[in-house]
């Protein structure tokens, strides 16, 4: 993601503009993500629209979704369960 897109990203989040956003759900992570930001390319909000090949996308999510439900895991004997926030396979 280039500079200018990143710090509008910033901007939307600290002046608060961001809440007045359409968001969409980001499958299997649990996120809400924006539909569109001023001064940021649509395809670079939702991570799938980034890549050409969308199997080797969900493939790809599936295994980093994988990777964070384990390093959860760690957590389990604490007072806070974290299963409910994280991705969902």
């Amino acid at each position: 993601m280039n500079l200018p897109s990143t710090r509008n990203i910033i901007h939307a989040i600290q002046n608060g503009s961001i809440e007045k956003c359409e968001f969409e759900d980001l499958p299997i992570f649990n996120l809400s993500i924006p539909k569109s930001l001023d001064g940021v390319d649509n395809s670079l909000l939702n991570p799938i629209d980034s890549w050409s090949d969308k199997e080797a996308y969900n493939k790809a999510a599936r295994k980093l979704a994988s990777m964070f439900i384990h390093n959860f895991h760690q957590y389990e004997s604490g007072d806070y369960d974290f299963h409910d926030f994280g991705p969902q396979l």
